[in-house]
């Protein structure tokens, strides 16, 4: 078996509409192929690193592993955005509809009802974190307002501007982190104000953004895409390889760490040389941390409480010794098998934790999950319609934080009654559409 590792100078190269090969042995245009790999700004763990102190566009490596004359194994480990996260897990699936949708922050109104004295408090809660302001007087200006809502953990600094004159009516418009999301209510959950009506909160405009969906084919034949791999600052003798196709999608994610994904793939190892390709220059842009990491289980969020995930989802393409015994086998004759897919999650909690009591029930324990990427509006979330969990066997260890322990779920998405084994929704600026043929 030939094996071959890159170094901090290898680059690679792909689409940046993630898109499919029109037939195959047609690759994908050199042209098209025209961003680096991976997206984001160089970090490790809390600390960023400058780009000048990096030789190349950092977290990602590729390996290449000759399975036979006409198939190899291509593993790619990179750091994410959301958009990346959703351009592969459309290569896994196999359809991905054009985007919908035009991108809108949320705007609500704060109504204080012509009270004339008292006073009132207000509440966020947003995908299990929630805050509630200090008192604040019926005659508070508007920034007075704002201070208080962005001082809340859900907002922060940036997350809501709010605009009008003392007394009302007050506009929210939503925006930071929170920038073309929808998201529920600001609640009154104290009114003390005389004089008037009452203070309410209504929706005057929901957010949204561009939204493409992502759900399996019903095809056998996988998704044929292409990429270019080679050693910067050279003018030739880039690698063009044609003809890959996505086995594995795994997603891991540790506390205070980036979130980081491995892509598995087969494709034909004979590879075009090409000359005077010019290498992408390396995009800076955020890559997605765990903090940024959401699961939602039937109605319960996990999220401060959320330390690890594992999220693993398989073609299971058959590239056995049975299967690739004829080594005249080209890669679109490769078939997906059943689909499988799996969610290991360690978060704290303890055994009257709703979650906990919930795995607990290993039996019984069948729910719709979430898994979210990224900030509200800016993601990737892949449902599953049918999941099993249940505890782990290990033991469960008292971390000593907050009073509760760390335990560990096991998640096993299967098929619904329709077959759906999961769907994806990307929430994004991406005007484009995801595999599209060049």
């Amino acid at each position: 078996m030939n094996t071959s590792y890159s170094n901090r100078k290898l680059f690679l190269a792909f689409s940046p509409a993630f898109m499919a090969q029109a037939a195959h042995d047609t690759a994908i245009a050199t042209a098209n192929i025209n961003a680096r790999h991976p997206m984001n700004t160089p970090a490790f763990h809390s600390q960023v690193a400058f780009r000048e102190e990096t030789r190349d566009c950092s977290g990602a490596y590729i390996l290449i592993e000759t399975l036979t004359g006409k198939i190899a194994k291509f593993t790619i480990v990179s750091d994410i955005t959301a958009k990346f996260a959703a351009g592969w897990f459309a290569y896994l699936q196999g359809v991905a509809a054009a985007p919908t949708g035009s991108p809108a922050n949320e705007v609500q109104s704060l109504v204080i009802g012509g009270a004339t004295a008292g006073s009132y408090k207000l509440a966020f809660d947003f995908e299990g974190v929630s805050g509630t302001t200090p008192v604040i007087a019926f005659d508070a200006t508007n920034a007075t307002i704002q201070a208080a809502l962005q001082a809340l953990r859900p907002i922060k600094t940036g997350g809501v501007v709010v605009t009008g004159s003392v007394g009302g009516p007050f506009t929210l418009t939503f925006g930071g982190r929170l920038a073309n999301a929808s998201l529920p209510l600001v609640t009154v959950t104290t009114d003390t104000t005389s004089g008037g009506a009452g203070v309410s909160v209504t929706q005057t405009t929901d957010g949204t953004n561009k939204l493409h969906l992502i759900t399996r084919t019903t095809s056998e034949r996988p998704v044929e895409f292409s990429l270019i791999e080679g050693f910067e600052g050279e003018t030739n003798g880039q690698k063009k390889y044609k003809n890959l196709v996505v086995n594995d999608w795994t997603l891991n994610a540790n506390r205070r760490g980036k979130v980081t994904l491995t892509v598995t793939a087969f494709g034909d190892p004979t590879y075009e040389v090409l000359a005077g390709y010019s290498v992408p220059a390396c995009i800076t842009q955020n890559p997605v941390r765990t903090k940024d990491l959401r699961l939602k289980v039937a109605s319960e969020w996990i999220t401060d409480d959320l330390r690890e995930v594992t999220y693993t989802e398989s073609n299971n393409i058959d590239v056995s010794e049975d299967a690739l015994k004829y080594d005249d086998i080209t890669p679109d004759q490769l078939e997906r098998g059943d689909p499988t897919a799996s969610l290991n999650v360690l978060a704290l909690g303890s055994p009257t934790s709703a979650m906990y009591a919930f795995a607990e029930a290993e039996d019984t324990a069948f729910a719709t999950d979430q898994l979210s990427i990224g900030v509200p509006g800016e993601r990737l979330s892949i449902f599953h319609p049918n999941t099993q969990f249940r505890l782990d066997d290990g033991l469960i260890e008292f971390v000593g934080n907050r009073n509760k322990s760390a335990f560990r779920l096991i998640g096993r998405p299967s098929p619904d009654g329709s077959g759906v084994v999961s769907r994806g929704e990307h929430n994004g600026a991406f005007t484009g559409t995801f595999l599209l043929t060049s």
